[in-house]
């Protein structure tokens, strides 16, 4: 079970509705939705009665609830203890340039949260560069996304913990209407990431299967700023589904529907083998944090 499904019942219950739940734990009302509806598909019963304004719990969930609170409190017991032995500062965790924007402000609040004595140092790079400097023990850890597979990097330990859609938005008065091609965007130039971002890579060899090139318009870092040019009809966008739901220009903004282009955001975990306990445990929060928002591995192009 999920614990940070388990708060979000919790803090549900305890202010009231979702929306205030969602402000508890810094977190999109969506993602306190999606949170829930986890933990009813794992507990197989339906915890929040949604016909209620606001929504309520049922008595299945005023149950789950107690249970839970119980659940949280022998967690953070535990935590606690685990916490006392000294954890030796700082803890280096690199981060994938392409993901920072889905991943940074999670595992840093999750981080704080547990263990707020943790001292962290984050670097954002390319997943290689980082993976470089995790070999030469510069880093501790590196969360990001690369091709390959575990087996080709034995000195360390990889594991693909989520998966997070990428989806093409475009202002909401772009012409572009029901699937379309990838081929109909030919002639829109695009926000996006520096050269060198997987996803840009795709798009890239997306467009040139069709014959056409990809016309940048604007190449910069950051999500939100890269929105904000979009809703100004400077040009498209490819950015996590999930950022363009909680964005403030969202209402200025529309997800085109792409038959022959998907793309997927694909996070691996990788750390040098043996590491102590007290960074597992830092770890363990951090891989908990993002698999409660970003959702579960599914096959990603990467």
């Amino acid at each position: 079970m999920n614990l940070e499904d388990l708060r979000a019942l919790i803090a549900v219950a305890e202010t009231g509705s979702l929306a205030r739940a969602a402000g508890r734990l810094n977190i999109t009302q969506p993602a306190v939705t999606r949170r829930l509806q986890r933990l009813e598909a794992e507990l197989d019963a339906v915890l929040l009665d949604r016909e209620q304004k606001p929504a309520r719990l049922t008595a299945a969930g005023e149950h789950a609830y107690r249970e839970g609170v119980k659940v949280l409190s022998a967690a953070d017991q535990f935590a606690s203890e685990l916490r006392s032995s000294r954890i030796k500062p700082p803890l280096r965790i690199g981060i994938s340039s392409g993901i920072a924007d889905s991943v940074l402000s999670l595992g840093i609040d999750a981080v704080r949260r547990t263990v707020p004595q943790a001292k962290l140092v984050v670097v954002v790079d390319w997943t290689e560069r980082l993976i470089g400097k995790l070999a030469a023990q510069e880093l501790d850890a590196v969360i990001g996304m690369r091709r390959g597979s575990a087996g080709d990097l034995p000195e360390l330990s990889l594991r693909h913990i989520a998966s997070e859609e990428v989806v093409v938005v475009a202002r909401a008065d772009h012409p572009a209407s029901g699937r379309i091609p990838i081929a109909a965007l030919a002639g829109d130039p695009w926000v996006i990431n520096p050269d060198g971002c997987g996803f840009r890579h795709l798009l890239d060899r997306a467009l040139g299967a069709t014959g056409h090139t990809l016309d940048v318009a604007v190449e910069l870092w950051g999500v939100e700023v890269q929105l904000s040019l979009v809703a100004r009809g400077i040009g498209l966008g490819l950015v996590p589904a999930r950022l363009v739901t909680a964005s403030p220009w969202r209402d200025q903004l529309k997800v085109l529907d792409v038959c022959d282009f998907n793309a997927r955001l694909a996070v691996w975990l990788i750390a040098r083998r043996n590491i102590a306990p007290c960074t597992a445990h830092v770890l363990a929060r951090l891989e908990e944090a993002i698999v409660g928002d970003l959702g579960p591995v599914v096959a990603a192009a990467e």
